[in-house]
Formats: C-alpha cells, structure tokens, sequence
C-alpha cells in the first residue's frame, strides 16, 4: 500500500470538502423553498461533519481534539434544531423551534453558517500541523512536576470557593427568574468570575502533575472534579460545566489511561447521563422550581436524551439569522473591530473602562429584538463583515488548527506550562462558538501570567 505524504494527503482532503462545498452550494442555489432547503442543508452539513472528522483523522489529528471538537460544536450547535425539523417532525420542542419559521433571515443564517464551517474544516486541513514542535523547555519556564503540583494547588484553592460561590448564587437566581437571563446576573464583577473559571485549570494540573508518580491520586482527584462540575449544571450555566467536563475526559485519556472498549462503553454511558441530566435541568428551570429532588424525577422519567440535546444546544442559529435581520438596518458592521478589541480585555475593568469595549463586541446585546440571546462565532463573523464573513473565516480555520498542532505536541512534551496554555486554549475555543471573541484573549493571557509569577516565587522561595 503506498503511503502518501502529508501534503499530498492535505490536497486530497481539502479538494474533497471544496468539492463537497461547490456541489452542495449549487443544488442550494437552485432550491427556494425553505423546507426543501433546510432537508438538504441538514443532509449536507451531516456529511461535512463525518468528511470533517475522518479527513482530520487521515492528515494525523485526533476527533478528540481542539479541531474535532470545534466542528463538533459548530454543527451541533448552529444545525442541532434543523436535524430535529428534518429527521424528527413531530419531536415536541422543550424550547423555541427558532429554526422552524420560513423567514428569509433563517434561510439566509443556514446558508451563511453553513460555508463559514466549510471554510474552517478546508482551512484546518490545509494548515494543521502534524509535526508540530513547541519551543523547548530550556528556552520557555520549565515546570516540573513538584513545582506544578504546588501551583496547582494554590490555584484551586483560590479558584475553587469562588467558583462554588458563583454556581451557589447562579442556583439562588434560578429559583427567582427561569430562562437564561438569570444566570447572567449576579452582582459579581468580571475579575470575581474569571479567576473562579480558573478551576479547571487547577484541577488539570493536579491531574496530569500526579499522573505519573501517583496515579491513583491523579484518578481520584479527576472523579472529584467530573462529579464537581455535574453537580454544577444546575446553576443553569451549562456549556461550562460541559466544556470542563469534555477536557477532563481529554486528560483521562491522554493521561491517567488510555481507552479501552469496556472504558469507552463506560464513557458514553456517562455522557448519556449527562445529557439527561441537561435537558431535565433545562426543563424544570423553564418551570420555575429548581431543585435537585425535580430533577432527578424529570432524569428518570425523560426519554430522547439526543434529541433533548440537540434541542437545547442546537438554537444558536438564532443568533445569526437575528445579527442578519438588524445588521447593517440597525446595527452598523463592526468592520473586524470586535477582534481588536479583544485584545484590550486582558486589562482589569477598573472603573467600568472596558464597558464600551465589552459592549460592543458583545453584539446581542444590541439587538433590537428582545430575547436573552447566546453569543456565536459565526454570527460575529457576520457582525464584523457580513457576507465577507465566509472569507474572513480562514482566520478562525487557522487559529483552531495553531492551537490544536500546539496542544497536541505538548501532550507529548508533558511541559506543564505548555499544557496549561493548552488547556485554557481548548476551554476558550470551545466557549467560543456559542460567545464571543472576548473569552478568548483574558482565558488564554491570564493563566500565562499567573503560573510564571507563581512558579518564579516558589523558586526564589526554594
């Protein structure tokens, strides 16, 4: 069997999704009637996803990684609602069947979202890379695994209170108002909430420090933490317990052990338990009393979990198909603006100075339809640049494939520095297809800095 080089597999792999692409685009182009159109939207964005995923696999990356994640989420995400109108008629909606109405902003938002993913799978195959090298230890802080193990430590034991006590507080305002807009609130400043989020951070130091020499440690603390944030679902925040949950799943398996049948049997049994566990949290939430006991009667006595997920995750096309309707008729392009901007929120909000900058990449925020809207990055796309949007996506293609060559080499390095980028890499990313561009400077900066002053005092300590 010849065995092609990796250039040559990264041509074939694209033509084909730019082949997929260029078929699929004209048979839309061709189609007018929104019903029609959403069956055959819906039939090929499941086969970019399984081309995405296979091809990504074939040019040496992983589904269970950054990138595979990322389309995973994408699709789910901005097409969950579209697959259940198509495949399931009569699936009775625990939400709003946003995706259902024939209007011309939905039909455009499919057909948007759609290619921007198109273009973002092209671009991760076209320029990930496989043989990846992170800078070397003698050059970047190198943390071994005593000090790591310390740093850990110090982090969690700041972070972790202050996450609990957010999550207790989420759970108080959920009693009060259902709906998302509750969780937004809370009297908490930003600086409160980001060093709370900092908790998988310290967790997956701990982990992967203790992983090597005390193995059973290492597995104990991962069950404290999977049960912690399963726990924390019901405050209402659900796509961060989720995406902390999936990367501890991804330290498991890179870590403590690898997988085996009876172990991945055991996983998706767990992920099914989630997924209940979700849409009965959702459910009760909307009827107004939250409580464990509610819960866990609506858990088992709930059936279609999939379905139920795809339901409660896959409305983010709203977002889009909105940003379409008012923008530029009420809200002027941003003109790439939202991106720059980020990069000034690694500064602290002193005084309310961000406000404006928060704000104004925060798009929803300035919708003139009233709904509590969830962030999406390809209703940013649109936001700055409109159809141009689809374009600009390489940029968001190639930052995906960066930091999956980047974490994928550490993972081999086992550089704690490194993986700690890494991880907070992955946790951002992730956020960011239901956020905003904001998550992403702070989640990845922040951490840098705080593991460098910690790990410089404890040496000069030493």
């Amino acid at each position: 069997m010849i065995k092609l080089s990796l250039s040559k597999r990264k041509f074939y792999s694209v033509s084909l999704v730019l082949l997929l692409t260029i078929f699929s685009n004209i048979i839309i182009a061709n189609t007018s009637e929104y019903k029609q159109l959403l069956f055959i939207i819906s039939i090929f964005s499941i086969i970019q996803l399984a081309f995405g995923l296979c091809l990504l696999k074939y040019i040496g990356s992983s589904v269970f990684s950054i990138a595979g994640l990322f389309i995973i989420f994408s699709e789910v995400f901005h097409f969950g609602q579209a697959y259940l109108n198509v495949f399931f008629p009569n699936y009775k909606y625990m939400t709003i069947n946003f995706i259902m109405s024939s209007s011309t902003e939905n039909y455009k938002a499919v057909i948007f979202s759609y290619n921007v993913i198109a273009v973002i799978i092209m671009t991760i195959l076209l320029t990930y890379n496989s043989d990846f090298r992170t800078v070397s230890s003698k050059q970047l802080l190198s943390i071994k695994d005593k000090l790591a193990k310390k740093i850990g430590w110090i982090i969690l034991t700041i972070s972790l209170p202050m996450e609990t006590l957010y999550f207790i507080k989420q759970i108080s305002l959920s009693q009060i108002s259902s709906g998302y807009g509750s969780i937004y609130e809370g009297g908490f400043s930003g600086i409160f909430v980001q060093i709370a989020s900092f908790a998988i951070l310290g967790f997956s130091m701990l982990i992967v420090s203790y992983s090597k020499e005390h193995p059973k440690i290492a597995k104990c603390i991962w069950i404290f933490s999977i049960t912690y944030y399963g726990f924390s679902m019901i405050s209402g925040s659900r796509i961060y317990a989720v995406i902390s949950i999936i990367i501890l799943l991804y330290i498991y398996v890179n870590y403590i052990n690898k997988i085996t049948p009876i172990k991945m049997i055991g996983f998706v049994c767990l992920g099914m338990f989630f997924l209940s566990l979700l849409q009965s949290i959702m459910i009760v939430r909307q009827n107004g009393i939250l409580n464990w006991s509610n819960i866990i009667n609506r858990s088992l006595t709930s059936n279609n979990v999939i379905l139920g997920a795809l339901d409660e995750f896959g409305g983010t096309i709203y977002t889009v198909a909105v940003a379409i309707k008012e923008i530029p008729n009420q809200i002027s392009y941003n003109f790439g603006l939202s991106y720059l901007y980020s990069l000034l929120t690694v500064g602290v909000n002193i005084g309310g100075i961000l406000n404006y900058v928060n704000d104004n990449i925060e798009f929803t925020k300035m919708f003139t339809t009233k709904y509590t809207f969830g962030g999406s990055y390809i209703g940013e796309l649109y936001y700055n640049f409109g159809w141009f949007g689809i374009v600009f996506s390489i940029f968001v293609g190639l930052l995906v494939a960066k930091c999956t060559s980047f974490m994928e080499a550490n993972k081999n390095n086992k550089d704690c520095l490194s993986f700690s980028m890494s991880i907070m890499m992955m946790y951002s990313i992730l956020i960011w297809t239901r956020s905003y561009c904001n998550i992403l400077i702070r989640n990845i900066i922040w951490p840098i800095i705080i593991i460098t002053a910690l790990s410089k005092l404890l040496r000069r300590q030493q």
